[in-house]
């Protein structure tokens, strides 16, 4: 792989596109009844019903769900107090603090209406909303009293609410999503850009990396776990002398076998593809992670402790090696341009200078450099790498 990494960076949430509108009052010389606002203001699903309805007619098409949405809506109506009280500026506090405390919310709009009539707000808030772009998919909206001007006042706002991040849902067409740092909790949304190499998700607050993905053949995001199945080739392997003898023997196999070429087979939309070991063992050609992902899958299957490895070169070219960890020592095997031979072992801290590991990953567990640790870390040390179990990528992060 000779292509760089990247890191796919979180945005910190940020709402946008606000509107805050006031809406008209009865019209002069109107002569609508008072309403009995005790009444009104326990029936908020009605008016909400009723909303919906005229704003279906106006859109032409079901806009919003005939629920408001429940989060935003018991939000709403705790917060409504202190947006009566201040006005417009209230307002913009309001929205604000929804900023802070609904983050699966990307971008929101509202408006600040008044009417003589529960039905003239109702009209007044669906001419508003029949107008809001598509993005926009929760809606709730909060009625209140105006005792001394006679007059109901309403609070609409409409929110654009994303998915909970998943690999399914990216690979679904979502272009943004809801994720939460699975080392210091705090939520975030952000964006995943198709791009080369391997990608990791990154926190904007804490600013560490917790997933790695990789991108497959036809340009599907997977985490980089599952790319270690459990497959091992169709191959006898004879029995040798040592362990040490076995791992050299498969080694040797890989490195005859594949033929290092750039994604003949998984080129998509410029994308770097990586292939699965089965995948790899049946094209006889890939570049270094679809090799490296082949020899470990192949070695963990015969009972060694393996590991890919994905980071750069001393030359500052993006890179995948396979380490495996026995006795004590750890070697690091090369898939690309190797000749393994039992009197030279390729002892991982005699080659260190070489290789700069950023990011590690097995059947189970993801490993991520610790960036306060020595530039040439050992693959095992617990103070050198921080370890995250695996998620399944169909399952929503947590």
């Amino acid at each position: 792989m000779r292509t760089p990494l990247i890191v796919i960076l979180l945005a910190a949430l940020g709402i946008a596109g606000f509107a805050l509108r006031g809406g008209g009052g009865a019209a002069a010389g109107e002569s609508e009844a008072l309403v009995n606002f005790e009444e009104i203001i326990l029936d908020q699903s009605r008016f909400y019903s009723q909303t919906v309805d005229q704003i279906s007619t106006a859109a032409k098409a079901g806009r919003f769900p005939r629920a408001a949405d429940e989060e935003l809506s018991e939000w709403l109506h705790e917060s409504n107090t202190n947006l009566r009280k201040g006005g417009e500026h209230a307002s913009a506090d309001l929205l604000e603090r929804l900023n802070r405390e609904l983050p699966q919310v990307a971008s929101a709009t509202a408006c600040v209406a008044y009417a003589g009539s529960m039905e003239s707000l109702s009209h007044s808030i669906a001419q508003w909303a029949s107008q809001i772009e598509p993005a926009y998919n929760g809606f709730a909206t909060h009625i209140f009293a105006e005792p001394s001007s006679g007059q109901l006042g309403c609070t609409a706002v409409a929110i654009e609410r994303l998915q909970t991040f998943s690999a399914d849902s990216i690979n679904a067409g979502a272009k943004s999503f809801y994720s939460e740092c699975r080392l210091c909790g705090r939520p975030h949304i952000g964006t995943i850009e198709q791009t080369y190499g391997a990608a990791a998700l990154t926190c904007p607050h804490c600013q560490r990396s917790y997933e790695l993905f990789a991108f497959r053949i036809g340009g599907n995001i997977c985490r980089a776990n599952e790319l270690l199945t459990g497959w091992a080739p169709p191959v006898r392997v004879p029995e040798m002398g040592s362990r040490i003898e076995e791992m050299l023997y498969i080694w040797k196999a890989v490195l005859t076998r594949v033929r290092y070429s750039k994604d003949l087979q998984g080129l998509h939309a410029n994308l770097d593809t990586w292939q699965l070991a089965d995948e790899t063992w049946q094209y006889k050609n890939g570049d270094c992670e679809d090799s490296s992902i082949l020899l470990a899958d192949w070695l963990i299957a015969r009972g060694f402790d393996a590991r890919v490895v994905v980071g750069t070169t001393d030359k500052g070219e993006g890179h995948a090696w396979c380490v495996v960890n026995f006795d004590g020592a750890t070697y690091t095997l090369e898939t690309t341009d190797a000749t393994p031979d039992i009197r030279n072992l390729p002892w991982s801290s005699a080659l260190a200078r070489h290789y700069l590991p950023r990011y590690q990953f097995d059947r189970d567990s993801v490993f991520f450099l610790n960036e306060e640790e020595p530039h040439a870390p050992r693959y095992w040390s617990t103070k050198s790498w921080m370890r995250i179990d695996a998620v399944k990528s169909g399952s929503p992060q947590n």
